[in-house]
């Protein structure tokens, strides 16, 4: 009833959860209203390099009609409208387009090779073995898509600066093709000087390619240039899957807070998203799932019943499931 108490413990805690996807982490940081809107800013790890290297990121955030509070992680590492913007939903409908996909590059030092490119897993990178010349990557989207936006994620491998450097920037240009021989310009930053890690490229009009080419043209970060992602956002011009009709949850009978989720796989699907809450109308905690039909949640509170559901995604669109899951 006010800032000092007393309190008692929300029973759809925690309220900015995201445990997997690209990057998790939602948990640190703290909320803030723009434009009539809360948002949620949180801290993400990666501590491959450091037990502190972190990453900062926004999630729409708020309190439903009961008063709960909660965070808006779906996708939560796609992109998303900015709180200046007031759209249907929190984000457009594009989807991921170069998840796992066929990958060629200029050169790969051992241990960092191509498929690192297009994992979604922020803590693995492709680094160039730094002996030939302009250094290149190429995605192969294996069918024509419509791409509204890309998004390069450099990597530090070799760097030794610390703090902030002015000096540091990285260039480059992006092309499309429609065949992997006649290449387009779709983005170019030849100029570009500014030290920009996850530089982000929004389309004012999408376009229609098969194909995406990143090509080096500046990178002071390091001797050898790397990356740890490049992901293509837009449209597939395919079916959607189909729902998940079949699955159980069954809760861990020595520790409560644990239960196991599985479900029958569903054909043309790029990866699944499971949503837990407290009641069908708060399926608030997201757990995306690309690897497996079987999936452990770890996060559950003890004594409080949880319902749940699960979608099937691929890069035409999501399909939502019609069932629901009561675990007590």
């Amino acid at each position: 009833d006010t800032p000092m108490g007393p309190f008692r413990y929300a029973g759809n805690s925690p309220v900015s959860y995201k445990p997997t996807g690209f990057i998790g982490g939602a948990g640190h940081g703290c909320v803030f209203q723009m434009e009539g809107r809360y948002w949620k800013v949180a801290t993400n790890s990666i501590s491959v390099r450091h037990m502190f290297e972190r990453r900062i990121s926004f999630f729409p955030s708020g309190f439903d009609q009961d008063d709960y509070m909660y965070t808006d992680t779906y996708l939560g590492d796609y992109p998303m409208y900015l709180p200046t913007v007031d759209p249907e939903g929190s984000r457009p409908d594009w989807m991921l387009l170069s998840f796992r996909k066929p990958v060629t590059v200029s050169s790969s030092l051992s241990g960092y090779p191509a498929e690192n490119l297009v994992d979604e897993e922020v803590r693995t990178a492709w680094v160039a073995d730094g002996k030939k010349g302009t250094e290149w990557v190429q995605i192969d989207l294996e069918r024509e898509a419509d791409v509204y936006a890309i998004q390069l994620n450099y990597d530090e491998y070799g760097a030794t600066q610390k703090g902030i450097n002015p000096d540091l920037y990285q260039s480059y240009v992006l092309y499309a093709s429609h065949d992997g021989k006649k290449w387009y310009v779709v983005a170019d930053k030849r100029m570009k000087q500014t030290d920009t890690p996850h530089d982000y490229v929004e389309f004012e009009s999408p376009f229609s390619a098969r194909y995406i080419k990143w090509e080096n043209c500046g990178y002071t970060i390091a001797d050898q240039v790397s990356l740890r992602e490049l992901r293509v956002f837009g449209k597939g011009k395919g079916k959607v899957p189909g729902a998940v009709s079949q699955f159980s949850v069954v809760r861990n009978p020595d520790d409560s807070c644990k239960a196991v989720i599985s479900w029958t796989p569903v054909d043309n699907t790029q990866g699944y998203i499971i949503r837990s809450g407290i009641a069908v109308d708060k399926l608030y905690h997201n757990y995306q799932v690309t690897d497996s039909t079987r999936f452990e949640l770890t996060g559950l509170n003890s004594g409080v019943n949880y319902y749940f559901t699960i979608d099937s995604y691929n890069e035409n669109g999501i399909t939502k499931s019609n069932m629901t899951y009561l675990i007590r």
